[in-house]
């Protein structure tokens, strides 16, 4: 009886193995294509793509303080071919000490549609107030585009 359960559980096993191994699913997503950091005196700043999908792409901002600094988001835009995407903008930060926070900015508009029309270069800008100075536009340059992850040939099921 052991050995018929060691062999069920060695089936099973191996059954699993090959069925979550080889290729997956290259899905297009944005990237930056230039640096995504600032400094503007008290505060630093540095930008990351997290989630691009079929309805939009989001970014969290890493603001690092050197001691207290108030910040606000004046305008964060995705700008894709002369059109603009806006993002949610957060409340008012007040950073007190050597603060590090993380922001979420959510840019909803339809990617997918960009994706096959062909627009796939832009540019996030951003205009932040900081210490109660409007800062110039914090521009970061992106593109659209597959990572080439998936190699043809490499699913262990077209052998």
């Amino acid at each position: 009886m052991r050995t018929n359960h060691a062999i069920t559980v060695a089936a099973a096993a191996l059954v699993a193995l090959v069925a979550c191994g080889g290729a997956y699913r290259d899905y297009p997503r944005w990237r930056f294509i230039a640096p995504a950091e600032v400094d503007r005196g008290c505060m630093l700043g540095k930008s990351f793509i997290r989630m691009s999908g079929k309805t939009g792409v989001g970014i969290t901002v890493e603001l690092r303080s050197r001691g207290d600094c108030n910040v606000r988001f004046v305008r964060a835009e995705l700008v894709l071919d002369g059109q603009r995407a806006p993002a949610t903008l957060p409340a008012p930060l007040e950073l007190r000490g050597r603060s590090l926070v993380y922001v979420w900015l959510p840019f909803e508009f339809d990617n997918q549609a960009a994706w096959n029309a062909g627009r796939r270069d832009g540019a996030f800008e951003i205009d932040l107030e900081v210490a109660g100075v409007v800062a110039p536009t914090w521009r970061i340059a992106a593109d659209h585009r597959r990572e080439h992850r998936f190699r043809p040939g490499s699913d262990p099921w077209r052998r």
